[in-house]
């Protein structure tokens, strides 16, 4: 049976975006490809870490999927089929938001990462999250809130992150299956940032223009974007996700008038510097992200010696990605080397799971 370090040095290699090119390399078979068991764990991972879809299409096309057992390669196919009934699902459930809220004269700027910021692009489905993401103005939180309890949402209490989470249940008419449909809705990206720092995404953002959406939709700048998917990945999501790894891979190779300049003051504005020096690291290395060199310098070289070793330190980066010991102390460990600031860090490792915020 593989171990949980082979399967994820396995999903980490099958999700990369090198894979899905036209001219994609082939991806060797894994060690445990006769194991069913093996098989049931490395799917439960990648869903764990918002990459099932792209692992799935990856297996499902790949050379050697014929030398599996019939066995799991029903299982890869069944599986692959959910997973694009349940994308098609919430793609027009998040359509119908999005229509109901600009009808009622809201600003929204859509966050990256909601299954809508896919536009009629192929390998944007690989980078495609199940949860809407929304940013409204502060004055309109209220409002937003009850056009989505109009729509039958209701809070999320559960729910870790910052900003509103909602859900509802949907129905699959073509499989009759149940599908959760989770929206977050946000006047801040976080909720440790200030009313400056929400009006400065707002005077930066831009007018989203594409036929698939309805007009007086935005987005962030693209600079704010890769900022706030960075602090996603690693401050909230607190790299048990390798989704936003995808999206930040996406956005650098679509938009190659990036002012790297205008990043660095980006993440320091929010104090995502360690975020950042940690995701860049990530996306040169093991992606090949196009990112320019004196970016990823200026970023790495913004942190401390001895913090820039723990946290890029190349023997324990895959761990992160597993699960990691409880308590307090490890918590603290992961936080003060996630945070820019030590007060930050204690505050996130003693408050653990946050609060909704309530309008």
């Amino acid at each position: 049976m593989s171990s949980s370090n082979e399967t994820l040095s396995f999903i980490i290699q099958a999700t990369q975006p090198k894979y899905f090119s036209a001219d994609a390399e082939k991806l060797e078979m894994p060690s445990f490809a006769d194991n069913s068991k093996a098989w049931e764990n490395t799917f439960a991972l990648a869903a764990r870490l918002n990459v099932a879809l792209p692992l799935l299409v990856i297996a499902n096309q790949s050379t050697w999927k014929k030398d599996l057992s019939s066995n799991i390669q029903l299982n890869i196919e069944s599986r692959l089929k959910n997973e694009l009934i349940e994308l098609a699902v919430l793609e027009n459930e998040y359509e119908n938001i999005i229509t109901e809220l600009v009808r009622d004269r809201l600003n929204i700027v859509m966050l990256s990462g909601s299954v809508l910021q896919r536009e009629l692009s192929l390998d944007q489905i690989f980078t495609s999250s199940k949860q809407l993401e929304l940013l409204v103005a502060k004055e309109q939180l209220n409002s937003a809130l009850r056009i989505m309890g109009r729509l039958g949402y209701r809070a999320d209490p559960e729910a870790a992150e910052g900003g509103v989470a909602l859900t509802r249940k949907l129905q699959s008419q073509v499989s009759g299956a149940r599908i959760a449909s989770p929206v977050r809705v946000r006047w801040r990206i976080l909720d440790v940032d200030a009313d400056h720092q929400a009006a400065g995404l707002w005077e930066r953002s831009v007018a989203k223009s594409s036929p698939e959406f309805p007009s007086g939709i935005r987005e962030l700048a693209i600079e704010d974007r890769l900022a706030q998917l960075m602090r996603h990945a690693v401050i909230e999501k607190g790299l048990r996700s390798l989704m936003p790894f995808h999206q930040m891979d996406y956005w650098i190779r679509k938009e190659p008038g990036i002012d790297w300049a205008k990043f660095i003051f980006a993440v320091e504005n929010v104090h995502a510097q360690c975020a950042a020096a940690l995701a860049l690291q990530w996306l040169t290395r093991y992606w090949q992200t196009p990112i320019p060199v004196n970016a990823v310098e200026s970023a790495v070289g913004r942190l401390g010696a001895i913090k820039r070793r723990a946290l890029l330190d190349d023997e324990e980066w895959q761990q992160w990605f597993l699960e990691r010991p409880t308590g307090w102390i490890h918590e603290l460990r992961a936080q003060m080397l996630f945070h820019d600031h030590p007060t930050e860090a204690l505050k996130a490792s003693l408050w653990g799971r946050r609060k909704p915020e309530v309008a």
